[in-house]
Parts: C-alpha cells; sequence; structure tokens
C-alpha cells in the first residue's frame, strides 16, 4: 500500500538568539502552542539558551554572528519548512486575538491571497510606565521571494500585498536598564555608521541612527541624523510613511535644546508631507504649551486624541510607523485641562483632569499638577482637594525641605553654602546590608564591588565604601553609580578638587550621562566655578530636561552672585516641570522674604502646604508672617 506523504507544517517561527535565557522560555511559551515548528539560528550563545530552546522541541542551527541581522534572519527562514513563517524575538512575547486564532487568520489570508499579515507591536519602556507602539510584518508566505535586507535593523522586501493581524506582540529589550540600553546602543550604533560610511545616502541608515542618539538622550546628534534623514527623505522623494520618525526625532530633539520655533517648523512639514499623525499631534501641543498658547494645545491634544483613539481601533494602520506617544494621553489631558484653565473654563479642565486621572501611572503627579494649577488660576478649594488626593497617594517624605539646608531658620542668601548635605548619585538605602564577614566577590565583577560599596556607605563605612567605589570604577569606566557615589563620599569630607579629579577620569561616554553632567556642575558649585557649573547644569538638561534639582542648583548660584531674577526664573521653572516642588516653593518664599514682599512669600508657602500639609518649613514661615 502506497504510504501518503506527510503534510508540510502550516506555520514555522524562525529566531535568531544569541544568549537569551532571560527571556527565551517565555517567548517559546507564548508561541509554542500556535505554530507547528520552531527554527532557531543560535549565533554563539555560552548560556542556557539551547537547553531552553531544545526543551520546546525546537530545531536549533549554529553560525558564527557575522554583524548581519539580515543573514542570519534569512538563514533562519531558509531552514524552515512552513507555508508560512512567524517572526518573534527572543525578548518578545506573542499574545493572541480574542477574536480569532493565529491559524484561521492564516487560513483567511491564503484564501485571499494575501502574503504578509502585520502585527502590532508594543515596546514596554520605563518600567513598564510607557509603551511605544508600531505596526510591524511579522508573518508572510515562505515562497522564497520575500527576504529581510539591512545589517542592522533589518526590513522586509518582495510581498506584494499585507494584511493586519488582530494578534499582539510584547517587547521587553528596552526596558532592561540602562547598562543594557548602553551596550545596545553602542552596538546598533558601530554597525550603523558602517552603513552609513559604505553609503552616506542611505536615508534609513540616518533614520535608525537618529533614533538610536535620541534613545540615549544625546540630543545634539539626534538632531543632526534626524535633520539629514529628512534631507535626504525630500531631495529622494520617499513616501514611505516609517521616514515621519526622523522629523518627530528632530522637533523632541529642538524641543530639548529649547528651540521651540524650530520644532514647530519641522512639525509643520512633516504635515505638509505625510499628513496628520499621532507623534507630531502630541509634539505641537508640547510647543504650545512652552509657548502658553492655550488655544494651540487644545487645538493640537484634540487632534492627539482623536487619531489616537482610531489607531486603537485599529481604523487606521502605520506599518513601520513608530508611535513613540502611546502611553502619554495622561499628559496631553493634563496640559489640556491647564489650557482650559488658562481660558477660563474650570468646568471643563476637571473633566480633562478626571480623564488623565484614569489612566495616569503616577496619580500623585497627576494631582499635584492639576492642584498647582488650579491655585494658580483662582480656585484654590478646589486645588486643596487634589493636593489632598496628591498627599493621600503619595505622602512626601519628612525630610522634604528648602534648599536652605540645616537650618530652617537662614533666609536665602546664607543657605547656598550647604548644597553638599546629600551625596548626589545612587541612594546608599537602596543597597543589601553589609554582612559581619563581608561580601565575597568576583575580582573582575564590577556590579559586586558597587553592591558592597553601597552596603558598606549605608553602615557609615565611608573609607571601605570608597575603596570598594574606586573598584567599580576601575574595573568599569562607565559606571555612572561608581562615579557619583564615590564623588559624594569625597564631597563630603571636602575633597573637593579630588572629587573634580576623579570626574575627570571618565570616560567620554559617561560624561554625556546628565547624571555625571549634573554632578560636575555640583562639584563646580562647590569650588565657586560659577560659569563652569552653569554650564554642566544647562547641558544636563539639554540631555535630560525633566532632570529634578537642575534648576535649583542654578537658583543657589545665581542666588550667591545676587541675581535674584534668574534664580526666581529657575525655581518656577522646576515647578512647571514638575521636579522637586516643595524646596523649589519654600526658596522662592525665602527669596520674596528677603526683597520684603510678605504677601508674596506667604502666597509661596501656602502652596507648599497645599502639597505637604505638614511641611514644617512651611509652618513655620507662615507662623512667623502672621506674627508679623
Amino acid at each position: 500500500m502506497k504510504q501518503k506523504k506527510a503534510k508540510p507544517p502550516a506555520l514555522s517561527v524562525c529566531m535568531i538568539v544569541k544568549n537569551e535565557e532571560a527571556f527565551l522560555g517565555n517567548c517559546l511559551k507564548s508561541v509554542v502552542d500556535h505554530v507547528d515548528e520552531i527554527i532557531i539560528v543560535d549565533t554563539g550563545s555560552t548560556d542556557r539558551t539551547v537547553e531552553i530552546a531544545k526543551s520546546f522541541g525546537a530545531s536549533i542551527y549554529y553560525h558564527p554572528w557575522q554583524d548581519d541581522f539580515s543573514l542570519h534572519r534569512n538563514q533562519s527562514i531558509f531552514y524552515a519548512k512552513g507555508r508560512w513563517i512567524f517572526i518573534i524575538d527572543a525578548d518578545e512575547e506573542y499574545q493572541p486575538s480574542s477574536q480569532r486564532s493565529l491559524r484561521k487568520e492564516i487560513a483567511m489570508a491564503e484564501k485571499q491571497g494575501i502574503e504578509a499579515l502585520s502585527m502590532r507591536v508594543e515596546n514596554s519602556c520605563n518600567a513598564g510606565k510607557e509603551t511605544v507602539c508600531l505596526d510591524s510584518i511579522r508573518i508572510f508566505r515562505s515562497n522564497g521571494r520575500i527576504r529581510y535586507e539591512g545589517i542592522v535593523h533589518n526590513y522586509l522586501l518582495g510581498f506584494k500585498n499585507r494584511a493586519p493581524s488582530s494578534g499582539r506582540i510584547i517587547h521587553h529589550g528596552y526596558d532592561q536598564g540602562p547598562e543594557a540600553a548602553r551596550k545596545k546602543f553602542e552596538r546598533t550604533a558601530t554597525l550603523l555608521q558602517k552603513q552609513i560610511v559604505e553609503n552616506p545616502e542611505n536615508a534609513l541608515a540616518h533614520l535608525y541612527l537618529s533614533n538610536s542618539y535620541a534613545s540615549m538622550n544625546r540630543n545634539e546628534e539626534a538632531l543632526r541624523e534626524s535633520l539629514t534623514t529628512v534631507e535626504l527623505v525630500e531631495a529622494q522623494q520617499i513616501t514611505h510613511k516609517q521616514y515621519l520618525k526622523a522629523y518627530y526625532t528632530a522637533a523632541r530633539s529642538y524641543i530639548q535644546l529649547q528651540r521651540p520655533d524650530e520644532a514647530k517648523i519641522i512639525c509643520r512639514r512633516a504635515l505638509d508631507r505625510y499628513g496628520g499623525h499621532i507623534d507630531i499631534f502630541a509634539t505641537q501641543a508640547l510647543i504650545s504649551l512652552m509657548k502658553k498658547d492655550w488655544s494651540g494645545i487644545i487645538e493640537s491634544g484634540s487632534r492627539y486624541r482623536e487619531a489616537l483613539e482610531r489607531y486603537r481601533n485599529h481604523e487606521i494602520g502605520l506599518d513601520m510607523v513608530e508611535i513613540a506617544t502611546y502611553s502619554e494621553e495622561w499628559k496631553i489631558c493634563c496640559w489640556m485641562g491647564m489650557a482650559k484653565l488658562g481660558l477660563g473654563d474650570m468646568e471643563g479642565a476637571e473633566t480633562l483632569y478626571a480623564r488623565a486621572l484614569e489612566i495616569a501611572p503616577d496619580k500623585a503627579f497627576l494631582c499635584r499638577q492639576a492642584g498647582i494649577s488650579l491655585s494658580e488660576a483662582g480656585y484654590p478649594d478646589r486645588a486643596r482637594l487634589y493636593m489632598e488626593d496628591a498627599h493621600r497617594l503619595s505622602p512626601p517624605s519628612n525630610g522634604a525641605q528648602s534648599i536652605a539646608a540645616a537650618s530652617h531658620e537662614q533666609s536665602a542668601l546664607d543657605v547656598t553654602h550647604n548644597i553638599t548635605s546629600q551625596a548626589p548619585g545612587i541612594e546608599p538605602e537602596a543597597a543589601p546590608e553589609v554582612a559581619s564577614t563581608g561580601l565575597r566577590i568576583s575580582q573582575d565583577n564590577s556590579e559586586s564591588f558597587f553592591s558592597k560599596a553601597m552596603a558598606l556607605e549605608k553602615a557609615g563605612r565611608m573609607s571601605e565604601a570608597e575603596d570598594a567605589y574606586r573598584e567599580t570604577i576601575k574595573r568599569t569606566n562607565s559606571h555612572v553609580g561608581g562615579y557619583n557615589n564615590l564623588v559624594g563620599i569625597l564631597l563630603r569630607r571636602n575633597e573637593d578638587h579630588e572629587a573634580l579629579r576623579i570626574l575627570q577620569t571618565a570616560s567620554e561616554t559617561i560624561i554625556n550621562h546628565p547624571a555625571i553632567r549634573y554632578t560636575f556642575g555640583l562639584v563646580h558649585s562647590v569650588l565657586g566655578n560659577h560659569a563652569e557649573a552653569l554650564e554642566h547644569f544647562d547641558k544636563t538638561l539639554q540631555l535630560a530636561p525633566a532632570f529634578k534639582k537642575v534648576n535649583i542648583q542654578k537658583a543657589v548660584i545665581f542666588l550667591r552672585i545676587s541675581e535674584f531674577n534668574n534664580a526666581i526664573d529657575c525655581l518656577k521653572m522646576e515647578i512647571a516641570n514638575g521636579g522637586d516642588i516643595i524646596p523649589a516653593l519654600i526658596t522662592l518664599g525665602e527669596i520674596s522674604l528677603h526683597l520684603g514682599d510678605f504677601s508674596q512669600a506667604l502666597n509661596y508657602f501656602h502652596k507648599a502646604i497645599f502639597i505637604d500639609p505638614d511641611n514644617i518649613t512651611a509652618k513655620k514661615h507662615i507662623q512667623s508672617l502672621n506674627t508679623r
């Protein structure tokens, strides 16, 4: 009797991996019941990656890494026997739709002659508090014609048509901490720069390089590469919407460099070329906020929310167009609420604040912002309710105080010499306790030395902690926490010049980290080098506009040289950016006291009480003023 031929598998999942033991199990668990075979190309794993893959019945093929993602993607496709290919990475998880199975979607695609399916990819960022979305083609026919190109950010070519899949992919790879992000940046940027050397007019390589710089808050480089991309796109008449990201990156870089007028122009160029886009609308709203253009915020914010809702409902599809502001509706609603208050519409503002409160990841922060805006707009009773909610959701630390430092009786002018009372950098309270026998550490493991140093610092054993921090940076010359905490110890011992020398030994890469720039500013401030300190603080804000305390430290310097108006502007900026609001408010009050404006001083102290009803400093000042 003639034996029937085995039916080929319908769907093969294809992956390339290297040392992915942390993520691979969850990834394969999410797909194993939805596919017919698992194909894995391993490019040199030395951990348990292969063992984990085999436990799911995967077929493993070994190829040494050759600095070319598309090469290895195409190798994995070559080994697949399925009629359809499903591409997923080890740090991703597949979430099927409740509407229809993946197999049904493929069957429907075959009947309709569809060659590719796009899937919504949700990139988890900032410890899961933010989400960046894009629609990416992940499923396609295995016909020998469809293939990948591009050595870094590979892209698919050769398919004739496509349709959306109702499933989703959750990507965890952007949420692995600063050190992993730095290594990924260095690997990716090196390959992209290689592509650009080979072909300087490769718009896609410039686009991805601008994205890489932006991810590291290197705004000047991000701006340069994104503008290069824009010029190439317009000169070459490229129409693919994925290049919208270059316009967005350029606009956001301009904003972070405090150049909103140029950001506004690049947004207009994006809309003229590609039409409406979610991220561009969000950026226009932010520009309007910077200019206090209330009507502009309402208009752009409304367009953002409408476009976002359509995207969520799959009414519009944006293949390969990243939605960076996918999870920022709460911010837009907050800004629109502020705009409504500016236009005198308190009810409209509260409706928007209520929506923001539903979806905000940090509800206490949202309540504080709403309370401050309502108070400034002349609605103290409503403001008080929000501030009470903020206090209930996240009570301020008892240590929250003015930058007047140790003595709350000192005037704003006297206390600017006390800025070293707290060490910059990672708080030692986060460290584990030191065992009496000490920690066992690997001689080459900088993280072990760093953990030991934090534990010793917490225990008050500063000399030993200093030695361990020095070992940390000796082994890893890009260890931000190691440098910051070592400098903190040196500043507390008044070894200011040694602190500066240590910072000057840091690598070029780490010097452009906002935390290190901030620490540079602190050291120069202690040494009385005002111009140098202000330069480093300004650079910090360029790299990370929302960096807390920078504007407060700038205010400290301006107070030292009696530039009161500049100090006031800095403190108001700290409040507007949602930074250390209580110290800023109290210091504004103390400046007002020094200038003899007791009414304004009382106003600032009452605002501080709105946020923290138990704040001792504000209460003492109010009591003193009432006595007067």
